[in-house]
């Protein structure tokens, strides 16, 4: 097997066996610009009004790289040699209302010191950074700036931010706490960059730019792949890829891939032997024709962003054109995300050793994922810098901490993803939840079983004292329901257990004092949920309220008729194409959830017959809302 690269527009060709897997490795002719913490930068100018300015009374102690999206920008570290505040405002990176988007900052802290990073940004536009638009990054000590130590966080960009081009402000300054965007210091500096904000509905697309500088392969036998991110709470129809490849095709295996903790997972949609759209001549580098290639999908493949955003992988297989050539896939400019993975049975991947990412195209449609509507719950302390205390998940097997929720009256709740906030110098690890009913006041029985096998995603988000915090996303693996027929609300609890850390890293869950609101304190057990005790703080002895979102729908158990009374009916079932219903209602929207909870279809203003060819075979859940507010859930089995 050939595997191929470009360095200075010189091919080289090197096999390394490793675990009887071919490893590729790429030359890039950018490498030393990418490792941009070696390479500095000429000084910023000190920015133009409107926005105000910042004094460091005691010295510059600089920031030495920003990274952001497409932002990547290293300057200079040597202390007192920059401007107080840089004007890098030429420099700008696309973000998306509703989606998060990595902060990571390097800096100098002049010595054994500790070091806080801010960073803000002006949503609303009006020139002024205000107290809302600030984030922490968290913290950097003992840093030269050039040693690669990080401040990072992840920013929620807010679904009302005002479309177009605004300022974001990195500020570093030797304290532990907030600080202003502007006015006096003591020791530190700020960095201005841009931010073009995009809405996330309607046709959207993700772009990761090459110039046909390197490519990888032999495509034709090894499988690369390479990750894209889909914004919270947005489905996205994939209806188009496009890739730029030496030598020319005559089709691929095209693979969109869910991801499996930062590297390629199970397969969500396969093209296999798909031809190229159109394949358009590009240019001739190093003897090789390069061509841009489009491939249009038949049916769109849905990805679904869920409540953070959700990651996934596209992977590419070619086979050989009239020409005869290897095929390389073009590498791009700068990395994002995950570095690209390479596997010869798409089973089994492998991170490639330099780092790469690859150039893609992806074209589509993006909505709003209303898979939850109208139940979330939200149990977490107001503000951005920290939390009062933590819950300690001391031992995985015996330590459990609950929570509860409520079920309104006269309501179905149906939990579709849970998250929670955990603190720890570590990773998070592996969660076990169990549902408990409510007794006195405190943790009953468990319902049901004990559920091991979710699917977890986390990301930094914000700062616990000096360690970081971790929103942490927990999908099941079917949705969990529970009924309230009743006059009153219920309350239910989630128990956790966790392992800690491999390096021995504890865990813990964060939590603010309670406040005897509407829900009540958590509890804890020693024994495995056998017996339950009120959590108080060893210290001071205030009760705790566990940071927590449940992210669910909810029915009105009350304006659900029978089929009877709706003279309701569907047919046939199970389904290939049509789905005919029958009622004496007209439908207001339907809405087909998979058995994982995860949104298929929403349509409003439904004709009672409802295409369904384009979904594929298995078992659904569909809800469908009438005119006058009746609602009626159905389970469907598609052919």
């Amino acid at each position: 097997m050939r595997n191929y690269y470009f360095f200075s527009l010189t091919i080289f060709s090197m096999i390394t066996m490793a675990k009887g897997i071919a490893q590729i490795e790429s030359i890039d002719s950018r490498s030393q610009n990418l490792n941009s913490k070696n390479q500095i930068l000429q000084h910023g100018e000190e920015f133009p009004d409107p926005y105000c300015s910042m004094e460091f009374m005691d010295g510059v102690e600089p920031i030495t790289r920003v990274i952001m999206g497409s932002i990547d920008n290293s300057s200079n570290p040597a202390v007192n040699d920059s401007p107080e505040v840089e004007d890098f405002t030429h420099i700008v990176t696309d973000v998306y209302t509703g989606a998060r988007h990595e902060v990571r900052v390097e800096a100098n802290t002049n010595g054994d010191y500790l070091n806080a990073v801010y960073a803000y940004i002006d949503w609303n536009q009006n020139g002024i950074f205000e107290e809302n638009e600030l984030y922490p990054l968290g913290f950097i000590k003992n840093s030269s700036g050039i040693d690669g130590k990080q401040a990072f966080n992840t920013i929620l960009v807010p679904d009302d931010a005002l479309e177009g081009t605004t300022r974001m402000r990195i500020v570093k300054r030797w304290n532990d706490g907030a600080f202003p965007a502007c006015g006096e210091g003591n020791l530190g500096q700020a960095e201005d960059y841009s931010l073009n904000i995009l809405h996330s509905d309607g046709p959207c697309s993700v772009n990761y730019s090459g110039s046909f500088t390197n490519g990888t392969g032999n495509i034709q036998e090894v499988i690369y792949a390479d990750d894209f991110e889909v914004a919270p709470n947005t489905k996205m129809e994939i209806n188009q890829i496009s890739l730029r490849i030496y030598g020319n095709i005559s089709s691929a295996d095209i693979m969109i891939l869910k991801d499996n903790n930062g590297t390629p997972g199970s397969i969500v949609e396969t093209y296999s032997r798909l031809e190229p759209t159109s394949q358009t001549y590009i240019d001739t580098q190093s003897g090789y024709n390069t061509y841009q290639n489009i491939f249009d999908f038949a049916s769109p493949t849905i990805v679904l962003g869920g409540v953070s955003g959700n990651r996934y992988w596209i992977g590419v297989r070619t086979y050989e054109g009239t020409e005869g050539d290897s095929n390389l896939w073009e590498i791009a400019d700068s990395n994002t995300n995950f570095p690209s993975h390479y596997s010869t049975d798409g089973i089994n991947w492998t991170e490639n050793s330099s780092g790469f990412d690859l150039a893609f195209i992806i074209n589509g449609n993006c909505e709003p994922n209303s898979a939850y509507d109208g139940c979330t719950q939200f149990f977490e302390p107001s503000g951005t810098v920290g939390i009062a205390m933590a819950i300690d998940f001391v031992e995985s097997n015996d330590y459990r901490v609950a929570n509860d929720f409520i079920v309104e009256p006269n309501s179905r709740l149906t939990l579709n993803e849970l998250k929670i906030w955990i603190s720890t110098d570590g990773l998070p690890t592996s969660f076990q939840v169990s549902f408990y009913e409510d007794l006195n006041v405190g943790v009953g029985d468990q319902i049901g079983e004990t559920y091991e096998d979710l699917i977890m995603e986390y990301y930094p988000d914000g700062i616990i004292g000096w360690s970081t915090r971790w929103a942490v996303n927990l999908t099941f693996p079917e949705p969990v329901v529970f009924e309230n027929d009743s006059n009153e609300e219920i309350h239910y609890w989630i128990g956790l257990s966790a392992e800690n850390d491999p390096n021995g890293e504890r865990l813990y869950w964060g939590a603010s004092p309670y406040e005897n609101n509407s829900s009540h304190p958590s509890w804890r057990s020693n024994d495995g949920g056998e017996t339950w005790t009120e959590f108080e703080n060893r210290r001071n002895g205030m009760k705790a309220e566990g940071m927590m979102a449940i992210y669910a729908t909810c029915d009105d158990l009350l304006n659900t008729s029978s089929f009877e009374e709706n003279n309701f009916s569907f047919y046939p079932n199970p389904v290939q194409n049509t789905l005919n219903i029958l009622s004496d209602n007209e439908i207001n929207s339907v809405t087909i959830f998979n058995l994982h909870g995860q949104l298929i279809l929403h349509r409003q203003n439904y004709s009672k017959q409802i295409d369904l060819s384009h979904i594929k075979t298995g078992m659904y859940i569909a809800k469908i809302i009438f005119e006058d507010g009746v609602v009626q859930t159905i389970k469907l089995l598609k052919d």
